[in-house]
């Protein structure tokens, strides 16, 4: 399974690499090329991962590239909103509010072995 750890590892390993490669020489003509190629690699490697992650925790994916971009709960909007296209999804996967019914609430006192008492039904 694709956790935090793994997250974590894939984007210290990506950052470590480039970090030790910058720090060789200076920039100049091809050596500036090979870091900007090595730049981008980084990037589509960490998307990778997060896209990964994301799905992991149950974040829906927007297909409006690769790898898909995690799309983020808004309440305001009781939507999923994808943060580079703007495409939402409405439904459920926000948050839900669950409550007891008064049936439910008188079940729990009984099982808990608190007396109940009829009149005010505690």
């Amino acid at each position: 399974m694709f956790g935090p750890d793994e997250w974590a590892a894939v984007h210290r390993s990506s950052i470590a690499k480039l970090e030790k490669k910058l720090r060789e020489q200076p920039a100049t003509g091809k050596q500036r090329e090979e870091i900007e190629n090595l730049i981008n690699e980084t990037k589509a490697d960490l998307a990778r991962v997060d896209a990964g992650f994301a799905h992991t925790l149950g974040h829906p994916l927007c297909q409006c590239n690769f790898p898909g971009t995690p799309m983020l709960w808004r309440v305001a909007e009781a939507a999923h909103v994808c943060p580079k296209c703007g495409d939402r999804r409405k439904g459920a996967g926000g948050p839900v509010k669950v409550s007891m019914n008064s049936r439910d609430r008188r079940e729990a006192r009984r099982a808990s072995g608190r007396d109940f008492d009829v009149f005010t039904g505690e």
